[in-house]
């Protein structure tokens, strides 16, 4: 018992540093509850910012100008080299139009005018403006090389351009996917608890193992399996705190969706074994470095490494396959294989639930390992005393 109170008094002398990155932690989080997917189900084109040159001054390059004017925007541009160069280059308009002069009588002789386009390489968004632009262009000579007259060729080219599909979106009860707003929540998880864990178990592990203290310790003849397991009760209370903290939280931001959610209890599972996992992970640092820099540098690494290499920061869809191999041997993939299962599926069938089962136990048997390092670890260090 003695272990344990003493566990918890170091643990009130660096609640300076626990609450802080606490603190720090649960910011991230919350400002990650913030945030959510949101998807439209309305396509609306965008439109690009444009400048026409008119050299022709016909019926048709006025034509032309009005139909952009109603799909672009189109700003005032002097006809002069210098005054192209600046715009394109200080990015001022995507595209600029220039209809040649006897660009109509050459159209109605049934000619290839073409008009000229110029934009800056590289811009895409320019790039897709023009083809576009290209497109009107090539239905309203189309118009006009079939015998219209101009007046008719542009009010059919604009008829044309203007039809649109509607597309209607079908609420199908067979859809087996949904993104609910906590899934982002819940996989930054992965990254907020073993960050909180392994900085703050290291760093009470490092204050217990301090030689003086630790020959304290030897000398009371207190069994090192009797204070390894206080030591375990006292890090698996604080880890419940810390669980139970962000899960509060993950409520208070979420609680209309969370509250109803069907499958809570494996959210709960999965992050209740990535909390073990992360308690095992904080035993072993803390057993293996002396100095908090040592465990700042140590901590920062794994935490960021099993976040980026598993999924968390980016979809495991965009990582390699080799770094996916590597992920495999990682605790972390495995949560977010399960978060990812639970919060994806609408219904989850029998396999699922099996498979989910699994991912937790495997999530376990890597806790299982890593703690028995850290119980050799310890009984390296209380024989090399």
């Amino acid at each position: 018992m003695q272990i344990f109170k003493l566990f918890y008094k170091i643990a009130k002398k660096e609640r300076g540093t626990i609450l802080l990155y606490t603190g720090i932690s649960l910011l991230l989080f919350m400002i990650n509850a913030n945030y959510s997917y949101t998807a439209s189900d309305q396509f609306k084109e965008s439109k690009s910012t444009i400048a026409i040159i008119d050299r022709d001054q016909t019926e048709l390059s006025k034509g032309i100008q009005r139909h952009f004017k109603k799909t672009q925007n189109v700003t005032s541009l002097k006809d002069q080299k210098e005054a192209f160069q600046d715009a394109l280059y200080y990015e001022a308009v995507d595209y600029i139009l220039i209809i040649p002069k006897g660009y109509e009588k050459e159209i109605t002789a049934g000619k290839n005018s073409k008009l000229n386009f110029m934009l800056s390489p590289g811009n895409n968004f320019g790039q897709l403006a023009k083809e576009n632009g290209n497109e009107y262009i090539t239905i309203l000579t189309g118009y006009i090389k079939c015998g219209y007259s101009i007046k008719d060729s542009l009010t059919a080219a604009d008829k044309v351009l203007s039809k649109s599909l509607k597309v209607n979106y079908a609420k199908n009860s067979n859809i087996t996917e949904q993104r609910p707003k906590f899934m982002s929540l819940y996989q930054f998880l992965a990254y907020s608890i073993p960050a909180i864990m392994l900085e703050m178990l290291g760093t009470i592990f490092i204050r217990m193992n301090k030689e003086d203290v630790k020959k304290r310790n030897i000398c009371s003849a207190y069994p090192l399996r009797k204070h390894n397991f206080w030591l375990g009760i006292a890090s698996a209370l604080f880890a419940v705190f810390i669980w139970a903290l962000f899960t509060i939280v993950a409520f208070l931001f979420n609680s209309n969706e969370l509250k109803d959610f069907v499958y809570l209890k494996y959210l709960l599972l999965n992050s209740g074994a990535l909390t073990v996992v992360s308690v095992s992970i904080g035993c072993v640092i803390g057993f293996l470095f002396h100095s908090m820099n040592g465990l700042s540098i140590a901590s920062n690494s794994i935490t960021l490494s099993l976040a980026f290499l598993t999924g968390v920061f980016i979809p495991i869809t965009y990582l390699s396959k080799p770094i996916v191999t590597i992920a495999k041997f990682l605790p972390t993939y495995w949560y977010v294989k399960a978060n990812n299962l639970i919060c994806t599926k609408v219904s989850l069938s029998s396999t699922d639930i099996t498979n989910l089962y699994h991912y937790f136990g495997i999530q376990l048997c890597f806790a299982a390992a890593i703690f028995s390092i850290a119980l050799v670890i310890s009984k390296k260090r209380q024989i090399s005393m």
